[in-house]
């Protein structure tokens, strides 16, 4: 062997033409993934996380804060719960408040309203009697003419406050039609 050749050696030529290589390709093959948009960080962690040994390594570094970031949120949503339950609670006191307003109301205004129908119903009914006692003093001849000129459910409404002996002597000055008329609502009406 010349001195220009120099001897290599295994070691040397294993180092030089295996592994180094085989690193550079690994290294360029990982930047032309990374650049892709396949992460290689990430995966390398989770393959080195099943290898025994290396697997403590990458589980100690990652495990914890993503467990106490989970756990954060976890108490985070926890408390809005509890938040938004103690709303809704107030809410729904609130509606029942409202409610029982509500009813109380309505039931006040029912009684009120029937008050107001049944003073009304005796204010006509009031009426009505001194109608009647009216035609009972007027003459026949004069309350024949009146009652005869009025519609026939009025008629019967105020006939019907009259005694039946001043009924018919209003009757016997009134015409024959007007009497059937008259007594056929009343009928139809009782």
């Amino acid at each position: 062997m010349s001195e220009s050749e120099k001897s290599y050696s295994k070691l040397q030529w294993f180092f030089l033409v295996i592994l180094i290589p085989t690193i550079f390709a690994i290294v360029l093959f990982g930047f032309i993934l990374s650049l892709v948009g396949f992460d290689v960080v990430d995966q390398v962690k989770k393959v080195g996380s099943s290898i025994p040994g290396v697997s403590q390594l990458f589980e100690s570094e990652e495990a914890e804060p993503v467990i106490d970031e989970a756990q954060a949120d976890v108490d985070e949503l926890q408390q809005m719960i509890e938040e938004q339950q103690a709303e809704i609670d107030i809410l729904q006191s609130d509606l029942q408040m409202k409610q029982s307003e509500l009813d109380s109301y309505l039931a006040q205004q029912s009684e009120e309203t029937q008050s107001e129908r049944e003073f009304e119903n005796e204010q006509v009914e009031k009426k009505l009697t001194e109608l009647g006692k009216l035609y009972e003093n007027m003459s026949p001849e004069k309350a024949a003419s009146v009652i005869g000129q009025l519609q026939s459910a009025e008629a019967v409404q105020h006939l019907s406050k009259v005694s039946v002996e001043a009924r018919s002597k209003i009757f016997e000055e009134m015409e024959d039609t007007k009497i059937v008329e008259l007594l056929r609502r009343q009928l139809n009406n009782e």
